[in-house]
């Protein structure tokens, strides 16, 4: 786990990337660092690397996939060998 902060995991269907954005800063509103990658494991573990606190949305659902407890308002985890095949 790196410092504090947010990772935001959006999937992109249309060219399958998973575009990563670390948010830090005063309520997380600054751009730290951004990258596309090709799948949700690698996503999540430059994310992870970064924060203990990631979200990833993908198929139409945001879930927690940090190592922090998930906030009240994202009740589902992600688990990537059951979501990675609905995306």
């Amino acid at each position: 786990m790196g410092p504090a902060g947010l990772v935001s995991i959006v999937h992109n269907p249309t060219i399958d990337t998973y575009n990563c954005y670390w948010y830090g800063g005063t309520k997380d509103g600054k751009l730290l660092d951004k990258i596309g990658l090709p799948s949700s494991s690698e996503a999540i573990a430059w994310g992870g690397a970064r924060t203990a606190r990631v979200r990833i949305r993908a198929g139409g659902k945001t879930r927690w996939a940090g190592s922090a407890p998930a906030p009240n308002h994202i009740p589902e985890l992600w688990v990537s060998a059951v979501n990675a095949s609905t995306t």
